[in-house]
């Protein structure tokens, strides 16, 4: 039984957050797992179907853990949870922005999951670093043979886990089912990582593409009409982005559906 002498509380707002965690990760992980074909459509990247399952009971399970966190309020569990959620969010991160060209940005939840992700590991990060003085709460100790063992199940998996994010095509190849490691859209920089725009080909009359530009696509009549923006209160909307493979690295300026190369 933990004793709770010194195991001190969390702060609120961590824990809000913590809160708003736990749906996200049990309705992401609900859906791929129970209703994948309605899911996979949805996802930011393309998922083959045993892979949609897999990454639901993952995602149902980490819902678990972070659900007993929140629950709990305090320093026990979170010594054990937080460090946890912080290296797998932070190595997504890594991942998904080496691998941007996987991802679908056509779809909303490719824009989710970059805010997801670029948000949880620096608040656990800052949550460790504030918490980092704070003794250990009085609890048994782990039975040493208990201890060894679980001591080696996370070398053995930390040492593959690591292997596979360096290798994934040599190691995956052992895998005890198919992985979809090749991607196969096109490559997108930080630009459209990092913006809503992302632009088809150069030309004068080349169109930017993203829900956020069909969106105001739709819109842009509303606010201003065409070829009188900046008259009669027009409205003018513009975003800085950029094609590494295409432009090398040159921005373009995405002004009311139009490109304009600087």
């Amino acid at each position: 039984m933990q004793s709770k002498i010194g195991n001190r509380p969390l702060a609120p707002l961590l824990r809000a957050l913590l809160w708003l965690t736990v749906p996200i990760l049990l309705g992401a992980g609900g859906a791929l797992f129970f209703f994948p074909d309605w899911a996979r459509p949805r996802w930011p990247w393309e998922l083959a179907p045993f892979n949609a399952a897999f990454l639901g009971a993952f995602y149902l399970s980490a819902g678990a853990g972070v659900a007993v966190l929140a629950f709990a309020g305090a320093w026990w569990p979170a010594r054990v949870i937080l460090p946890m959620i912080f290296v797998f969010t932070a190595t997504l991160l890594l991942f998904s922005l080496l691998e941007a060209r996987r991802f679908i940005f056509t779809r909303w939840a490719t824009y989710g999951w970059f805010l997801i992700y670029l948000g949880l590991p620096i608040i656990t990060g800052l949550a460790l670093w504030r918490c980092r003085d704070w003794p250990a709460p009085q609890a048994y100790p782990t039975p040493p043979g208990w201890r060894n063992w679980l001591l080696g199940v996370m070398a053995v998996m930390g040492l593959y886990g690591f292997v596979l994010f360096l290798f994934p095509t040599v190691i995956g190849a052992h895998w005890p089912w198919p992985l979809d490691y090749r991607g196969r859209h096109r490559p997108v920089g930080p630009g459209a990582v990092l913006g809503p725009w992302r632009t088809n080909g150069p030309g004068p009359g080349h169109q930017p593409n993203g829900p956020l530009c069909d969106l105001w696509r739709r819109h842009r009549r509303r606010l201003a009409p065409r070829g009188r923006l900046g008259q009669r209160g027009g409205v003018a909307v513009a975003g800085l982005v950029c094609d590494p493979v295409r432009d090398g690295l040159r921005p373009h300026l995405v002004v009311v559906g139009r490109a304009r190369r600087f």
